[in-house]
C-alpha cells in the first residue's frame, strides 16, 4: 500500500482542522503549517497535483463558511504540541490519539502553549 504524502497529510489535516472549527461555532481561523507547499497550495500558488484537488475544494469550502481566515507559516519547533505528535511513532508508524487518552507531555504542551509560554525543544 502507498502511503499518501506529506503534504496530503498536511493538507488533510488542515481540512479537518476547518470543518472542526466550523462544527462548533467558530467564524474566525488562523491556519498554521509548517508546510509551505500545502499553505502555497491553499492560496492558489504553484503546481498543484491531481491528487489534492478534491481537499483543496473541500479546504476552499469550508473557508467560505468563516467569517475571516488567515493562513501562515510556522516552523514545527515553533508548535510544542505539533512537534511532539511528528515525534511520536507507533510500530507501523500510525499514530491515533484520542483525547482522553492525551499523555501528561502532551497535555503540559497544549497548556503551555494556550497560555503563550515559549517552547525549547529538547533532546535526551
Amino acid at each position: 500500500m502507498d502511503l499518501p504524502s506529506i503534504n496530503i497529510l498536511e493538507l488533510k489535516a488542515i481540512e479537518v482542522g476547518i470543518w472542526l472549527a466550523i462544527n462548533i461555532g467558530c467564524s474566525k481561523l488562523w491556519i498554521e503549517s509548517d508546510s509551505t507547499t500545502a499553505l502555497s497550495w491553499i492560496k492558489g500558488k504553484g503546481n498543484r497535483p491531481w491528487s489534492v484537488i478534491r481537499l483543496l475544494r473541500s479546504i476552499r469550502r469550508g473557508l467560505e463558511h468563516l467569517h475571516d481566515w488567515k493562513v501562515s507559516h510556522i516552523l514545527r519547533e515553533g508548535n510544542a504540541p505539533a512537534d511532539i505528535l511528528a515525534s511520536y511513532r507507533l510500530a507501523r508508524g500510525e499514530t491515533t490519539i484520542l483525547p482522553s487518552c492525551l499523555w501528561p507531555e502532551l497535555g503540559s504542551a497544549l497548556a503551555q502553549d494556550q497560555s503563550g509560554l515559549p517552547y525549547t525543544r529538547t533532546r535526551i
